[in-house]
């Protein structure tokens, strides 16, 4: 459409028409305090864009991995039913959570009829496992199968204390460097102190690694964080933790043509005694995460609910999934929030207060 009969509005024009209409009242009530450092005006245009990148160049779509976590207890045929059920529901995903290692026999009971390679797999590796034992196991299992473990979209939880750069080297299509910010979550009004703690613990893990070899540790990442039911800061924290990871690493010398691997889930924190409203909650976050094209999202969270409304729990979940892709389509729109002035602005607000905190946390660290 042929907009040049329309003269353009510049934005002072806008503020004073908007301050005009409040009558008296002061633009600035109008402003989102999220804390003390974080106000953000509700007015945005291009010429408050200063700071933050688009997202993955290569990225063709915005599919995502609908995460659904199974607990692994001694009764593995039950954990692997509880995955059948899961992946039948229509999840893409597993997130594990394992207490103990498990040997290549222990592997067939617990994947019986699941096909690995075609879902993505998050393990939670408690501190009594050793990672380099269990990913070898994996890999004998997995090479049984006729596949090998680079065909498996794999990543792992652990401490990263008990990682070396020749596990990592050893296991290169791992996500084995998971910097968990769930840990650090405040609610909204600490979302800049989650960012700068989650770069100061992946600047410790390249430090303990070693930084040279970048290449290797960044395809090797894996950034969680935490998500709410605060719509707009969820895709601003989510925009702007990968374009910090970026930053960082450019400050070792290192570029990518691709974001880091991130992973949103539902924070346990905002969940109350209604289900019902918990489900809600999911809802919002689950959207937020799906627009800030997170590479995969668990809002399953229920784990205080019997088995009977677990279960439903769960479905909802996964069908709040596909009504996000098979209704709304959102799989398939690159970066569904670029454009947005107020929400690029956000980013860069919540990108730069999170790179200040972690300077200050890298300068205490580093004058002890």
């Amino acid at each position: 459409m042929d907009f040049s009969a329309f003269e353009k509005v510049r934005k002072d024009q806008w503020i004073d028409k908007i301050t005009a209409d409040l009558k008296g009242k002061s633009i600035d009530t109008l402003d989102w305090v999220i804390n003390e450092s974080l106000v953000v005006s509700p007015f945005k245009d291009g010429s408050d864009l200063n700071y933050s990148d688009s997202i993955d160049a290569v990225r063709k779509n915005n599919r995502w991995f609908a995460m659904d976590p199974i607990v692994i207890n001694d009764d593995l045929a039950q954990a692997n039913g509880n995955i059948l059920t899961a992946l039948q529901g229509g999840a893409n995903g597993i997130r594990l959570y394992a207490h103990r290692s498990l040997s290549v026999e222990d592997l067939g009971t617990l994947f019986n009829e699941v096909y690995l390679d075609m879902i993505a797999l998050d393990w939670l590796m408690s501190g009594d496992i050793n990672v380099a034992d269990q990913l070898t196991a994996i890999a004998s299992y997995v090479s049984a199968q006729g596949k090998s473990i680079a065909d498996i979209n794999l990543s792992v939880d652990t401490n990263i204390g008990g990682l070396s750069r020749t596990l990592i080297a050893d296991h290169p299509s791992v996500r084995s460097i998971t910097i968990d910010g769930l840990a650090y979550y405040q609610g909204i009004a600490g979302v800049h102190q989650e960012l700068g703690n989650i770069l100061i613990e992946l600047y410790e893990a390249i430090e303990h690694i070693g930084s040279d070899k970048l290449d290797m540790i960044y395809e090797s990442i894996q950034i969680k964080l935490a998500i709410d039911d605060c719509y707009l800061l969820n895709i601003a924290a989510a925009r702007a933790i990968r374009h910090l990871v970026r930053l960082l690493f450019e400050g070792y010398g290192h570029t990518t043509d691709h974001d880091v691997f991130l992973s949103c889930i539902l924070s346990e924190k905002i969940l109350t005694d209604d289900i019902n409203y918990n489900r809600i909650k999911q809802s919002t976050a689950a959207l937020s995460a799906v627009a800030a094209s997170a590479d995969s999202i668990q809002i399953y969270q229920d784990h205080q609910s019997n088995e009977e409304t677990g279960a439903f729990s769960r479905k909802i979940a996964r069908n709040i999934f596909h009504l996000l892709s098979m209704e709304s389509y959102m799989d398939r729109v690159v970066d569904p929030a670029a454009g947005s002035y107020y929400i690029e602005s956000l980013t860069d607000t919540v990108a730069q207060k999170g790179w200040e905190h972690f300077i200050e946390l890298w300068t205490k660290k580093n004058q002890a």
